[in-house]
């Protein structure tokens, strides 16, 4: 039996109402009942399936998953007959609250051929404080005291309130989860997905990171999200493009260099606070790809490659492109770098270590120790940032 929410009413009472509830959910399924093959209903539509199942389920899942929707009505009516008292979950209050609609409608069409009452008689007994037996006859008592709430009727409305006001489900203390299946998928998608970047703003939002621009310039401390392939930085203030640096710096005194692949500018929508959505490379990731004494261009169109000593690669697309090819004698970044250093006001020590890893990294371009190299100089430097910053581009692109 199903839980009647009443006040004060004793168990024979409860049993009684579902012994009764029982006997209308029955006459609903007669028809499925005389049904020699019941597995035909699954196969096609049919006069049982439009007198029995049509109407009871939302739309969207009874299309997807025929087989569960009338797996649930069955076990609906089966909790109503035992003498275990269940409480319904929203499905099954779906369910069940559509049923009774449908009798109630019939009832009244047929002069109340199933409650052998009057209009007159209704209406007086929904007036009464203190039901007796004789009000299980009406199905008003049971669309009233049958569920706790109505929320299983509003849920695709909720889903909508939720995914506008990031407070809906605390001030109502409506939790939507369990009302899922009610709503179509894509409604409940896009409630998931904001549900998420705000939990992500509230409460993962820990990193702090530096942001390269191409053109030298550089942004410190920077309210971030760092993963493996896509960094959410808070604020759009500052312009982010494909192509700029993201730098970590590490506890352990390392840094994580990211380039950024794609860059998404989002204002503030849904409770979301203004942010960027960066898909981003790390650059061990990208020197992976990259064969011993290889560099690799790329141009906002990634439509050019350029390899080894002259090769190139064109993908639909007319080639406009320029070959760059690097020789030691031909880049003068190492010694700009040294000179920043020596005019900068540094400690003795640092400046030398910083000075023997800037030695060690021309000596490695074209091998496949530039990238450690790299790495290591940019930990060690990461201090120093707005002194060498505007020529990590040029360092940068030895490694592309």
């Amino acid at each position: 039996m199903i839980k009647i929410y009443l006040e004060d009413v004793d168990r024979e009472f409860v049993r009684a109402a579902n012994s009764q509830l029982s006997e209308y959910v029955e006459s609903h399924f007669h028809p499925y009942d005389s049904l020699e093959d019941k597995q035909s209903i699954l196969k096609s539509d049919d006069v049982f399936e439009e007198f029995v199942f049509d109407g009871l389920f939302p739309k969207h899942l009874y299309r997807l998953d025929k087989k569960k929707c009338i797996d649930t009505a069955l076990e609906l009516r089966e909790w109503i007959k035992d003498s275990s008292e269940h409480e319904l979950d929203p499905l099954k209050e779906y369910i069940l609250h559509k049923i009774l609609i449908i009798l109630d409608q019939y009832d009244r069409d047929c002069d109340f051929i199933l409650t052998n009452g009057s209009e007159e008689e209704r209406e007086s007994e929904e007036d009464e404080e203190n039901y007796t037996l004789k009000d299980l006859k009406n199905f008003h008592f049971y669309l009233e005291h049958c569920f706790q709430d109505y929320d299983f009727d509003n849920a695709e409305d909720y889903f909508t309130y939720a995914i506008h006001d990031p407070n809906f489900e605390e001030s109502t203390s409506t939790y939507l989860t369990e009302y899922k299946e009610l709503v179509p998928w894509d409604i409940v998608k896009k409630y998931e997905e904001v549900k998420e970047l705000r939990f992500m703003f509230k409460n993962l939002m820990k990193d702090k990171v530096n942001l390269l621009k191409q053109n030298g310039e550089v942004y410190e401390n920077l309210k971030a999200n760092v993963e493996k392939d896509k960094i959410l930085i808070s604020g759009i203030s500052i312009i982010i493009e494909e192509g700029d640096t993201i730098i970590r710096a590490l506890s352990n005194n390392h840094t994580e260099e990211y380039i950024v692949m794609d860059s998404s500018c989002f204002e503030r929508k849904y409770g979301i606070p203004e942010h960027y959505k960066l898909e981003v490379r790390k650059l061990t990731s990208l020197s992976d790809s990259n064969t011993p004494g290889s560099i690799t261009i790329f141009d906002r169109s990634i439509n050019t490659i350029n390899g080894g000593s002259n090769n190139r690669f064109n993908k639909n697309s007319t080639d406009y492109s320029t070959n760059l090819i690097y020789t030691k004698t031909d880049i003068t970044v190492f010694d700009e770098i040294r000179e920043k250093l020596n005019e900068a006001q540094l400690d003795q020590i640092k400046k030398v270590e910083l000075l023997s890893q800037v030695d060690d990294l021309e000596e490695a371009v074209d091998t496949p120790n530039f990238i450690g190299r790299y790495q290591k100089f940019i930990s060690s430097a990461a201090d120093h940032m707005t002194l060498i910053g505007p020529l990590i581009p040029a360092l940068t692109e030895l490694i592309k």
